[in-house]
């Protein structure tokens, strides 16, 4: 769980491998990032008494978007954000305050696993809420994009602090790992120790049935063959690969 003063961070399960990320402020209200279903939803935000204060969307999917319209039901006031073109006016980020102003929060546009994809930086918290770009070890399929659009979406992640956390939408990071195991000789390790921390490490969380998530932008840079890509052609190559 990632915090702050007076705001923390929590994940809520859902389905077989999806998080909804949510940040909650003062231990009264709520932010909700990509709740693809209603039920355990609102049955955590009920079990803490907390107010549905904002809905973030990263992308159209039903496994973000499916609980959106129960929960606006059940909660009718609160506000929910889907970044579109008239948002960004021309520019690839836009700014957004939430909880009475007093977080901040930076939308910034993704394309690549669908085209109106879009990720939420909060500089306050030191965390990214990516939906389907980044993954651990791994990253969405191209699905509307372009594999252009995908590694310029990554590149954008790049530059983030190092010590970001990273809060995306699947427990994938085994599934990953086992492909890279799989492909290891096609892979040039720029840091064979840190792989096998993470390794390790990986194997430590899940062993005690703790979550992957939230990763850290540092180890992904280092370990991720996806993030860690120096060309489209090298991108390209991996995503293809994984299929």
């Amino acid at each position: 769980m990632g915090q702050s003063k007076d705001i923390q961070i929590d994940m809520i399960s859902i389905f077989k491998d999806n998080y909804v990320p949510v940040i909650i402020y003062k231990n009264s209200s709520a932010c909700l990032v990509d709740p693809g279903d209603s039920p355990p939803v609102h049955r955590y935000l009920s079990d803490r008494n907390l107010k549905l204060e904002v809905i973030l969307i990263t992308h159209h999917h039903p496994d973000h978007i499916g609980g959106v319209r129960e929960l606006l039901e059940l909660h009718p006031k609160a506000r929910v954000i889907v970044p579109n073109d008239k948002d960004f006016a021309g520019h690839d980020s836009f700014s957004l305050r939430i909880f009475n102003e007093q977080l901040s929060l930076v939308c910034i546009k993704t394309p690549g696993h669908t085209l109106d994809h879009a990720v939420y930086y909060c500089g306050d918290l030191d965390s990214l809420f990516c939906g389907d770009l980044v993954f651990g070890l791994g990253c969405g399929r191209v699905f509307e994009g372009t594999m252009a659009q995908m590694f310029s979406s990554l590149e954008k992640v790049k530059k983030l602090p190092p010590t970001t956390k990273i809060y995306c939408a699947h427990e994938y990071t085994e599934h990953n790992l086992k492909f890279i195991l799989e492909n290891l000789d096609q892979l040039s390790l720029e840091n064979p120790a840190s792989f096998k921390e993470y390794q390790q490490n990986l194997h430590s969380l899940r062993h005690r049935g703790l979550p992957s998530v939230p990763l850290l932008l540092a180890q992904e840079l280092t370990n991720n063959p996806f993030l860690s890509a120096k060309t489209l052609e090298e991108f390209t190559f991996w995503r293809k690969l994984k299929g």
